[in-house]
């Protein structure tokens, strides 16, 4: 197979096995970090959403404590202003105390006594409600409105939801409220059974409470592909009732009341002959109670910001100072309590571009270790297939290698044979003829030995084990013989041989039978590669450091881009010129090693016009 064809082949079997394939993979690790954002997001919103739901629980605990710390003050103020009075001094909690018979008459503040214009207003705002003449809206979590709905969805053929309600039977707590749990677990973890249960409150035409913040969940993605935010849904729907309703199913509580679109707090409590004693809640006194069970560690983190908005969308924990935040469009919320109706705890990230900065900087990570590998296993491939190449192509060189030295070996010996049978059989009587024919006989038997001596060089050399034997030598003397001696071989084929030297003698040391190898080999290679003009030149030259050897010709030459290549064992220049040429590729090789060993060196030169030159350099050394 041609080496080329061979290359474009193992090129494509690496492209497909390799580089396509991971080009592919490294492809689908980048398009899988694209998605890296959301998941950042998600597990920074897992985590504060915990605190969130943490500070909710605070807030309702703290609610509950004031609602029996209220009851507690005021149970005694019944039939009594003064007291009632008096205790609302003591109280901070306290703003406007009230007092109801039964029939749900204001008996305090009462129209006959001079009235604060904050108790005016309060009669103004309460007066109707508390005569049931007007209502006012009630707000339940969608969860347990609907939970009927919500655990026959989820539980209809699960043995879960029969074991919790089968352990109610031994437990202290009421039926409804693990029901409740249930049903608001559920509610807040499947997204199918909330689409369903929104679904259905708008059947039904529930209301339900509007929120103060917009959705920025999933915000990254938003951002990225420019999506408008949507606001989101409340959990609490709205439903409204009578003050006696209220009333009806406790002895105490809190009532949310929205005043000129500022919510007010109505706390009440009723006495077995149903009067009720009350107050306005403190907002300032409350808010201040809340506070106080937050410390800055719940509120401040390097990653994120948590406050509570009330009503208008307004933090009642003002963020440090310098830092600014769209207070409607948290990272993520959660509403509070259905007594404090469109207050939310929220949480802002300190670095609104943390996420997408953290997201890239992963994704960048991954990428160099994603194309590291790719370029480790692209590298590999590559150093795998030029072994594999080079070892194809040595194979393919050894193949071509014997059939060449056969025929090497077949050339000489038939002219031997030619010859020697034409003396043999006399059919030569002209004497000058029959000593040319000796001497070509001659020469071809040279010829024969040094291909012989080229491979069982090449097999010393392998392993290192060929010897030299050094002594002084005329190299011009030397030079000449082996020109000499190959005068009537070239010149039968037609080639003009000469020899030029400055100098008559020069002395030094080689090993003889070495040098004349390597000369042989040039000489060879010249007229092998030689086409029309056969003119082969061999010159001697010196510096004070080293003998300069030159064989020179007219041949075909070679390519400047192969000069590194010709001296690689088996190597032929493969081309429409040197394919026709017979030779072993071994030449060149033997005749660099040569060189190195006796510290000198072999370089090729192309010559201006056309054809080689080969030089010798050889260190001189002390005679």
């Amino acid at each position: 197979m041609n080496p080329k064809h061979m290359k474009f082949r193992l090129w494509l079997i690496f492209a497909l096995v390799i580089v396509v394939p991971s080009f592919v993979l490294s492809f689908l690790a980048l398009r899988t970090n694209l998605v890296e954002e959301a998941v950042i997001e998600k597990q920074l919103e897992e985590i504060v959403d915990k605190e969130l739901q943490n500070i909710t629980s605070i807030v309702k605990d703290e609610l509950k404590k004031i609602e029996t710390e209220l009851v507690s003050l005021l149970e005694s103020a019944f039939h009594s202003k003064e007291k009632l009075n008096l205790i609302s001094q003591r109280s901070r909690l306290i703003d406007i105390p009230f007092f109801l018979n039964t029939q749900k008459d204001i008996l305090w503040p009462n129209r006959s006594q001079t009235l604060t214009a904050d108790d005016e207003k309060f009669l103004k705002w309460h007066r109707e409600f508390f005569k049931d003449k007007e209502s006012t809206p009630v707000f339940k979590n969608i969860a347990f409105v609907y939970k009927d709905i919500i655990l026959e969805e989820t539980y209809a053929s699960s043995s879960y939801i029969g074991r919790k309600l089968n352990s109610v039977k031994n437990s202290k707590a009421p039926v409804d409220d693990i029901e409740n749990q249930l049903a608001l677990q559920q509610f807040e973890s499947d997204v199918r059974v909330r689409s369903k249960v929104y679904k259905k409150a708008r059947m039904d035409k529930q209301q339900l409470a509007t929120r103060n913040v917009e959705s920025t969940k999933g915000f990254g993605q938003q951002k990225r592909y420019n999506q408008k935010f949507q606001p989101r849904q409340s959990k609490f729907v709205s439903e409204a009732v009578l003050f006696s309703d209220i009333i009806s199913q406790s002895n105490s509580g809190i009532i949310p009341k929205l005043v000129e679109e500022r919510l007010q707090l109505l706390f009440w409590s009723k006495n077995q002959k149903g009067e009720i004693v009350g107050c306005i809640i403190n907002r300032e006194e409350m808010i201040e109670h809340i506070v106080k069970m937050l410390p800055d560690a719940q509120i401040y983190s390097k990653e994120r910001i948590i406050t509570i908005l009330d009503e208008l969308g307004q933090p009642l924990i003002a963020p440090k100072e310098g830092v600014k935040h769209d207070w409607r469009s948290p990272f993520i919320a959660h509403e509070l309590s259905v007594y404090l109706p469109h207050w939310e705890v929220a949480a802002y990230l300190t670095d609104p571009n943390s996420i997408l900065t953290r997201a890239n900087t992963k994704v960048i990570l991954i990428g160099f270790v994603v194309y590291g590998l790719v370029l480790s296993i692209v590298m590999g491939g590559i150093f795998v297939l030029r072994s594999m190449y080079e070892q194809v192509l040595l194979a393919q060189q050894k193949t071509t290698f014997v059939a060449n030295v056969s025929h090497e070996l077949k050339t000489p010996l038939t002219s031997i044979r030619m010859f020697a049978e034409m003396l043999k059989e006399n059919r030569q009587p002209d004497e000058k003829k029959r000593r040319h024919y000796l001497d070509i006989m001659v020469s071809e038997s040279e010829r024969l030995t040094r291909l012989i001596n080229n491979v069982l060089d090449f097999a010393s050399l392998g392993q290192k084990n060929k010897r030299y034997h050094f002594a002084i030598v005329d190299i011009v003397e030397l030079c000449k013989d082996v020109v000499e001696g190959q005068r009537p071989r070239l010149e039968h084929n037609g080639f003009q041989i000469t020899f030029k030297s400055r100098h008559k003698h020069l002395e030094i040391s080689v090993d003889s039978e070495s040098i004349k190898q390597v000369l042989l080999n040039l000489l060879s290679n010249a007229e092998n590669y030689s086409d029309d003009e056969k003119s082969i030149e061999l010159e001697i030259d010196d510096d004070d450091k080293d003998v300069y050897i030159y064989v020179k010709d007219l041949g075909i030459g070679i390519s400047s881009k192969f000069k590194d290549k010709i001296f690689d064992e088996f190597y032929r220049v493969d081309d429409q010129l040197t394919s026709r040429k017979s030779g072993t590729g071994l030449g060149l090789t033997i005749a660099q090693r040569i060189m190195k060993d006796h510290h000198g060196a072999i370089d090729y030169i192309s010559r201006e016009q056309k054809g080689s030159i080969f030089r010798i350099n050889i260190p001189k050394q002390e005679v």
